[in-house]
């Protein structure tokens, strides 16, 4: 079984958490829990594959929200777009604070 994902118009086959590109019975394709904001995440676990029917079945879920139990007693406080920006490595507007486009 593969999964794939369209992005601008490109398949990119999804591999799975273990890293096997071609899926089998027990294998599961999910989003790293730090990116599951809000419960953005996912989790997408093969229960079966029945070959003479060339059918597969599939259990699909979402995964619970990674808020922060315990909130720091004092700031620096973020929204979960600053957090999400912050673990993909991307910058907010509080690095540009003067809107520069090179900056």
């Amino acid at each position: 079984m593969l999964v794939h994902r369209v992005e601008d118009g490109t398949s990119f086959i999804v591999p799975a958490d273990a890293g096997e590109i071609s899926l089998k019975s027990g294998s599961i394709v999910s989003n790293k829990p730090e990116v599951s904001l809000l419960g953005a995440g996912f989790h997408l676990r093969v229960a079966r594959i029945d070959r003479a029917a060339d059918t597969a079945t599939i259990e699909v879920s979402r995964t619970q929200p990674q808020l922060p139990q315990q909130w720091p007693p004092s700031g620096p406080f973020q929204t979960p777009w600053v957090k999400w920006a912050d673990l993909i490595g991307g910058r907010t507007a509080a690095d540009n604070p003067a809107g520069l486009v090179n900056a």
